[in-house]
């Protein structure tokens, strides 16, 4: 009986709910985090209370380029040095 096993990120967004947005990071410290660095083959953004979205990082990617491209970017995390690409959860449904 064959298994494929395979790297999965998981991600808990706290504000997604109340932004409508999912931040992902692509850099932290000035050195490229997160999408920028992954090998993981897919990742899973749980919203708490609500959904948990799987999607594939080749389309996460292009999704994010897209939306970084278009200036919807934020800081975040520990001291506001990570910088994250806001992405709105319809576009992860529905795009």
């Amino acid at each position: 009986f064959p298994v494929t096993i395979f790297a999965v990120e998981v991600k808990t967004d706290f504000l997604a709910d109340k932004t409508g947005n999912i931040a992902v990071e692509y850099e932290s410290w000035g050195k490229p985090s997160g999408i920028a660095t992954t090998s993981a083959r897919h990742w899973v953004f749980v919203i708490p209370n609500k959904i948990a979205l799987f999607v594939e990082t080749t389309r996460l990617k292009e999704i994010a380029r897209r939306f970084y491209q278009e200036g919807r970017v934020t800081l975040g995390g520990d001291l506001d040095k990570s910088k994250m690409v806001l992405i709105p959860i319809t576009e992860l449904i529905h795009g």
